[in-house]
């Protein structure tokens, strides 16, 4: 199984995310692979292939973790691309969030590597993706997606109340990942 965990979205922002990218899908037509509303995710940590006997592992060490944290809010706003508007490869939307995020974005890389899951190269840089660029962007085009970007910097997109991180599977299709829910682990509800 290909599995990722991750802090979900509700509708909501979901569907304000989609709104923004959809004024941006006739300007750049199929040079960019949007995401599916449905799929807008926070990963935290991505595993890549699990199998079952390693997956329980997995969601015992995710339970431990979650009980040491409590909800927070999330604020979604902002957009962007990386690496760079030289050679665009994604296009995301920010995330703002108290220290709590990173604090558990870091137990949740020791706890994986505590079950020998490699360590994340890149510093956590807490975004949603919300497409990838592909290789045939025209430079009209890409122009014209960073014209629209730059305009919309400062537009909030929701407020997510994170009380629960998600396992997910992720399995690979010619239409697209399909995403699907295998465990959700919530935050204490009490102060530690």
């Amino acid at each position: 199984m290909r599995l990722f965990i991750a802090i979900s979205l509700d509708p909501a922002t979901q569907s304000a995310l989609a709104a923004f990218y959809g004024t941006l899908k006739p300007k750049t037509g199929n040079s960019v692979r949007w995401v599916k509303p449905a799929n807008i995710h926070l990963t935290l940590k991505f595993l890549g292939e699990v199998d079952q006997s390693r997956y329980q592992k997995v969601h015992s060490k995710v339970e431990e973790i979650t009980q040491q944290f409590t909800p927070f809010d999330l604020s979604v706003n902002g957009c962007g691309v990386f690496p760079g508007w030289r050679q665009p490869r994604v296009v995301w939307a920010g995330v703002q969030a108290p220290q709590q995020l990173a604090q558990l974005a870091s137990a949740l890389e020791s706890g994986m590597q505590a079950l020998d899951f490699p360590a994340e190269e890149r510093p956590f840089s807490p975004h949603l993706t919300l497409g990838r660029v592909n290789d045939w962007m025209t430079p009209p085009q890409k122009d014209m997606l960073q014209m629209e970007m730059e305009a919309a910097k400062g537009t909030v997109f929701g407020t997510v109340h994170a009380d629960h991180l998600t396992i997910y599977r992720s399995e690979l299709r010619p239409e697209g990942p399909v995403y699907s829910e295998l465990a959700r682990s919530t935050f204490s509800t009490s102060k530690r």
